[in-house]
């Protein structure tokens, strides 16, 4: 099953930081290599989630968590939306996010993130220094948004943070935005769950036995 999700953001965001806690681990998928400033991109989701006590660790980092503190996700970056049945959204949706029983994963739109900033995306190589920061930030809190959105499905959208239903230029690129608190609430929630769940299976697998 997947969902289209219409993004808005916001410029709420707490002062004090906040101790990480559950973690997402995620993977990095752009089999068209439209972003090659990736960093930049994780750089803004990390900001955001650690900022509400959510710890991001992507799976090509040199040290992973304990796999009962992790909920795995794949984020694709494509160019639009993929071709196919079932895949008939809105074209004012820059992202989806998609779960099943063989597939956990985000799908940002890159060339419609793009569009909405008005940056000539087909000629990224030539991108303005400061198009790309701008593009690396947007895509980034699309990205938060499908996640926030894939943990805890069944969460409406929020008036305020990065949650908001409605998204325009100047809230995708704004200097601070953040998870409001019903959101992280919800998030840390399903996570919990999610873990205890883990743990729950490890611990009734009877492992590994010897003769």
């Amino acid at each position: 099953m997947h969902s289209a999700i219409w993004l808005g953001l916001s410029t709420v965001l707490s002062g004090a930081p906040v101790e990480p806690g559950p973690t997402i681990l995620a993977s990095w998928s752009d089999a068209h290599g439209l972003v090659p400033y990736r960093e930049d991109v994780r750089k803004e989701v990390e900001s955001i989630l650690e900022g509400a006590g959510i710890r991001v660790l992507w799976s090509d980092a040199s040290v992973e968590p304990a796999p009962e503190s992790t909920l795995p996700v794949v984020v694709v970056v494509t160019p639009s939306e993929p071709a196919g049945a079932g895949w008939h959204l809105s074209p004012s949706a820059m992202g989806v996010y998609l779960s099943s029983d063989q597939s956990s994963a985000v799908y940002v739109f890159y060339h419609r993130v793009a569009r909405v900033l008005g940056v000539a995306s087909e000629r990224d190589g030539m991108l303005e220094p400061s198009d790309r920061k701008r593009l690396a930030k947007a895509l980034g809190r699309v990205v938060v948004h499908e996640l926030v959105h894939r943990v805890a499905p069944d969460l409406p959208h929020a008036d305020t943070g990065v949650m908001q239903g409605d998204l325009g230029p100047s809230t995708l690129t704004r200097n601070h935005l953040s998870l409001d608190g019903d959101s992280r609430s919800a998030v840390l929630a399903a996570l919990r769950e999610a873990r205890r769940v883990v743990e729950t299976a490890n611990h009734l697998s009877p492992g590994p036995r010897t003769k």
